[in-house]
């Protein structure tokens, strides 16, 4: 089963990825979005903060407390934040906790980061890894685009890109649902 297979129903989701000179400036950016998203439902906001390991690794360093954009019907739910970390980093949900060892867990993952990647493009996917990259702490959200107002950009030393894209969940769910069922059994 692909995407491919279902008839569209796009949500447009609106993608910040705003870098940091330090993990602390982060923390306080992901504070500001959370309050300015309060009004959204819980699952509707996806946020993490990446962040350099001792051995200078990417690596999810905290993400929303109650995402779950995709996957929520096989299991723990993975929203377009995480999805987006870990397919600029695929490596950086290792050794934090949020990655399990669970049966068909590292497939949903896999399948998230697919549509994250797949729905955001080549170009942008590179202008935000190169962007990611050059900085020691970055915060990831996603919003729903007609849900939230504007978001704030963070302090005036970040490094901040905005995309918009467009994902079918339900196609993603089935596609998810399908996959988990793949891997389990």
């Amino acid at each position: 089963m692909s995407l491919r297979d279902h008839v569209s129903d796009t949500t447009d989701f609106e993608i910040v990825v705003s870098s940091h000179v330090d993990v602390e400036s982060a923390r306080r950016h992901y504070q500001e979005l959370r309050a300015a998203c309060s009004e959204l439902a819980a699952s509707e906001l996806d946020m993490v903060i990446l962040g350099r390991s001792d051995k200078g690794e990417m690596r999810i360093l905290r993400r929303h407390e109650f995402t779950a954009t995709f996957g929520t019907s096989v299991g723990p739910g993975w929203g377009i934040a995480a999805g987006l970390a870990l397919a600029l980093f695929p490596a950086s949900t290792e050794g934090t906790g949020f990655r399990s060892r669970a049966a068909g867990e590292e497939a949903v993952l896999a399948t998230t980061a697919e549509v994250v990647r797949s729905a955001v493009g080549w170009d942008q996917m590179r202008q935000a890894g190169a962007q990611v990259e050059a900085h020691p702490a970055t915060v990831v959200c996603s919003v729903p685009r007609s849900r939230c107002g504007p978001l704030p950009p963070g302090d005036p030393e970040a490094v901040t890109s905005w995309f918009r894209v467009g994902i079918d969940l339900p196609a993603t769910e089935a596609l998810i649902a399908s996959t988990y069922r793949e891997a389990t059994t």
